[in-house]
C-alpha cells in the first residue's frame, strides 16, 4: 500500500512552501489594495489543451476591459500562446518553482492590484489564486456536461449577460494567417495519459490504412516526450514510407499550432493537440477513452468523436481503454467521408 497523501515528501514539501508564501504576504493580506483600476487578473494554470480552449473567453473579457488591462497568470511552458494573441502582461509560474520566485512574483501582482481576478479552473482551485489578495473574484467550479458551459457560467458572474456556446468557441486560425503546408493528414501519435493512448498496434494499422486510403498526402506525426519518440521511431522502422514524416519533439509549439492549422484532417486522441484542432475549426477524428459522456466531447460539426464497444478482450496492460482500445479502421473510415475529406 502506497503512503498516505499527507506523509508523502512531495506533499509536505509543497505545503510547507505555500505556508512561506502565504506567510511572506500576509501585508497585502490584511491590507487590501484599494487602487481604482481597470486590471483584471486571469489565473489559467492548468494544461495546453485547457488554455487554447480558454481563448475566446479571455477575448471576450478583453474586449469588455480592453487588452492593455489584462494580465495573465499561466504555466511557464504555455507563455508563447499568450504572447501569440496580444498579450503582454504575461506572469508565469510553476508548481515546483523556488519559493523566493513566488514570493517575489506575488508580492508583485499584489502591488500591481486587481479590479476582477477570474479563476479559469477546468477542474479544482488552483493553489495560486490563494496568494491574490486584490479584486473581485470569480471562478468556474460548478459541474457541467460540457467545457464550455463553464465559460459561460464565469462570463455571466462577471459580465452580467449569457452567452451561446457559438459565441465562447475557440477560433485561433487569424493568427495563423499564411499556409505553409499541402496536402497533410496530422496525427497526435499519443497523450501525456496512457489511459488516453491508443496501443501501438492500433496505431500502427491505422497509418498503414491512411497511406492506403491517400496515397498523395504526407501524414505527419506530432507529439513530444521520449514516450512518443520511441512510438515513432518504431513505427518509421516497421512502416516504410516517404509520406510519413516524423516531427514528434522537433517543431516548437507554434509550429506544431500551424501545421495542424494547415491539415486535411487531424486525427488524434483527447489531448491538448485535439484541442488545438478545434480551436482551429479543423476536421477532426477524436479517438475517445471514455465509454461514458465526457465534458471534453466538441460535438461541432467538424468532429468526429469515436468509440469502440470495447469489451474485456480489448483490455491492455498499459495503454487505452476497452473503448479506445476497440475503435476500427472502418470508423475512421466512415468518419473520413462523414467530414467529407478529399482524396
Amino acid at each position: 500500500m502506497g503512503k498516505i497523501k499527507f506523509l508523502k515528501t512531495s506533499y509536505l514539501k509543497r505545503k510547507l512552501r505555500e505556508g512561506i508564501v502565504k506567510l511572506a504576504l500576509l501585508d497585502y493580506k490584511f491590507l487590501k489594495s484599494k487602487k481604482e483600476n481597470k486590471n483584471v487578473l486571469i489565473v489559467t494554470m492548468d494544461a495546453l489543451g485547457d488554455n487554447i480552449v480558454k481563448s475566446r473567453t479571455i477575448e471576450i473579457l478583453a474586449e469588455e476591459y480592453g487588452k492593455e488591462n489584462i494580465y495573465i497568470l499561466c504555466k511557464n511552458k504555455w507563455k508563447t500562446l499568450y504572447e501569440m494573441q496580444g498579450y503582454k502582461n504575461i506572469f508565469v509560474d510553476e508548481t515546483k518553482w523556488n519559493v523566493f520566485y513566488k514570493i517575489k512574483l506575488y508580492r508583485k501582482l499584489n502591488k500591481i492590484g486587481f479590479f476582477k481576478v477570474a479563476v479559469f479552473n477546468h477542474s479544482s482551485l488552483p493553489p495560486e489564486e490563494r496568494y491574490i489578495y486584490s479584486g473581485e473574484k470569480y471562478d468556474m467550479s460548478e459541474p457541467v456536461d460540457y467545457i464550455l458551459e463553464k465559460h459561460i457560467i464565469l462570463l455571466n458572474k462577471i459580465l452580467k449577460r449569457k452567452l451561446t456556446l457559438e459565441e465562447v468557441k475557440p477560433d485561433i486560425r487569424k493568427y495563423f494567417p499564411e499556409k505553409k503546408y499541402e496536402n497533410i493528414i496530422s496525427i497526435a501519435v499519443g497523450t501525456a495519459a496512457y489511459f488516453k493512448t491508443p496501443p501501438y498496434s492500433n496505431l500502427k494499422l491505422y497509418i498503414e490504412k491512411l497511406l492506403e486510403k491517400f496515397p498523395n498526402k504526407k501524414i505527419i506525426l506530432l507529439g513530444s516526450g521520449d514516450k512518443q519518440k520511441r512510438i515513432v521511431v518504431k513505427l518509421k522502422n516497421e512502416i516504410s514510407s516517404d509520406l510519413i514524416i516524423d516531427l514528434v519533439d522537433k517543431v516548437d509549439l507554434k509550429e506544431v499550432m500551424q501545421i495542424i492549422k494547415d491539415s486535411d484532417l487531424f486525427i488524434g486522441g483527447d489531448s491538448g493537440l485535439y484541442n488545438i484542432a478545434f480551436a482551429l475549426n479543423k476536421k477532426i477524428i477524436c479517438l475517445h477513452w471514455d465509454s461514458n459522456k465526457s465534458a471534453w466531447e466538441h460535438n461541432f460539426n467538424n468532429v468526429k468523436i469515436l468509440k469502440g464497444n470495447g469489451t474485456e478482450k480489448d483490455k491492455n496492460e498499459k495503454y487505452g481503454t476497452p473503448t479506445l482500445n476497440s475503435i476500427t479502421f472502418e470508423q475512421i473510415e466512415n468518419a473520413v467521408k462523414e467530414l467529407g475529406v478529399l482524396k
